[in-house]
């Protein structure tokens, strides 16, 4: 296994091998323990969802009270992160991966990080485990084509949720940061 750390501090691409023949592939998606290790604590994930999306579909730039394991089961994805930690170096930063049938990985989200995905194959059915229970009270949301963020996106016409659509900017969620 492969863990890559990313510009943004402790968002970490795992990378497994895959395994391919005539009848298709076996992966190995995770080890805990070499998770763990590489962050240098304990891990507990205690939900897991699923989604299904259409092409085009952008789940926007969302953060919550959880670390995050996210892989796409089936389709492709473009994913942007963003680091809403306060005391980050990396405040603001962006990273883009995509990941799918082509990529087989999975991405560490740490908590405080934003994560956005935007679908660019017909479906995708994507799945993250998260170390925290759903609490609606614990989520922001940015705005999915916030200018200080300068996302390039694979398209200019996404399907958005109303939640998105209302999201705030980056610099009205942050006020300290940008005065």
């Amino acid at each position: 296994m492969s863990i890559i750390q990313t510009k943004i501090k402790d968002l970490l691409i795992v990378e497994r091998q895959v395994f391919g023949d005539a009848r298709g592939f076996f992966v190995e998606t995770l080890r805990l323990n070499e998770l763990e290790e590489t962050l240098g604590r304990d891990v507990k994930f205690v939900q897991q969802n699923h989604s299904r999306s259409m092409k085009n579909v952008l789940r926007g730039i969302h953060t919550a009270k959880w670390n995050k394991l996210i892989y796409a089961v089936r389709g492709e994805v473009f994913c942007a992160f963003v680091d809403f930690r306060l005391d980050s170096p990396t405040f603001g930063e962006v990273e883009t991966i995509n990941i799918g049938e082509n990529n087989r990985i999975k991405v560490f989200v740490p908590e405080g990080v934003g994560n956005s995905i935007c679908v660019t194959s017909e479906w995708l059915d994507y799945c993250y485990d998260v170390t925290a229970y759903y609490d609606p009270a614990g989520e922001t949301a940015a705005k999915w084509n916030d200018p200080d963020l300068a996302i390039k996106w694979p398209t200019s016409e996404p399907i958005l949720s109303q939640r998105d659509i209302d999201a705030k900017s980056v610099r009205e969620l942050f006020p300290e940061k940008y005065s």
